[in-house]
């Protein structure tokens, strides 16, 4: 155990990059540009839900992308 979670932030904040930040991104795009193609895709029918996923997804894809570029985890959790 001697690795502080000092020493093992940095591979979390590529996770939210990769995982939060550009798949929320990606998510937005297709719910936006595509919503009618999605919506066949899953079996619903085309509505307004899919803006509110849209954004949504635009939501955590922000938040994911600006975990990374600062310090955010030791600012939030203390040593």
């Amino acid at each position: 155990m001697g690795t502080s979670f000092a020493g093992r932030k940095q591979p979390l904040l590529w996770i939210a990059f990769w995982v939060m930040g550009l798949g929320g991104l990606y998510g937005f795009a297709m719910h936006i540009v595509f919503g009618q193609f999605i919506a066949e895709q899953i079996g619903w029918p085309n509505s307004r839900s899919q803006n509110e996923v849209a954004f949504t997804n635009l939501t955590i894809g922000i938040l994911g992308l600006s975990g990374f570029g600062g310090d955010v985890v030791t600012t939030w959790w203390p040593q």
